[in-house]
């Protein structure tokens, strides 16, 4: 953050203009606990199998409030694919991005298993 200051002040000095640092702390990281991924895992293998589960290459540093949850209770953030065939390269976000409206009823079953399994592992 020192370096930041510096080169900023720097910049203001140059351009002889008054400058200011101010840093905005986001959300903390998500850290999913162990059992919770776990249980995750083997839900999606029941209602579908291990071809579905894709682990990320790269961490991801996108925002996210789960985290806030995370800091209370344990538990795993799973993102579910929902594109359609062909527009992998189109961000969720886009405004070209489509919705598979088959993702929903395979959401649905997912949370459904990992519920029973977080009920019986878990109690």
């Amino acid at each position: 953050m020192s370096g930041m200051k510096r080169i900023v002040d720097a910049a203001g000095i140059l351009h002889n203009a008054d400058v200011s640092v101010v840093f905005t702390m986001g959300y903390p990281s998500v850290i999913n606990t162990v059992k919770e991924s776990e249980i995750a895992r083997e839900a999606v293998r029941n209602i579908i199998d291990d071809k579905a589960l894709v682990d990320g290459q790269f961490a991801s540093m996108g925002g996210e409030d789960f985290s806030y949850y995370l800091e209370k209770i344990p538990g795993c953030l799973v993102r579910l694919g929902a594109q359609k065939d062909g527009l992998e390269s189109i961000p969720a976000h886009s405004s070209t991005y489509d919705f598979d409206e088959n993702a929903l009823g395979i959401g649905a079953a997912f949370l459904a298993e990992a519920a029973k399994l977080a009920i019986k592992q878990l109690s």
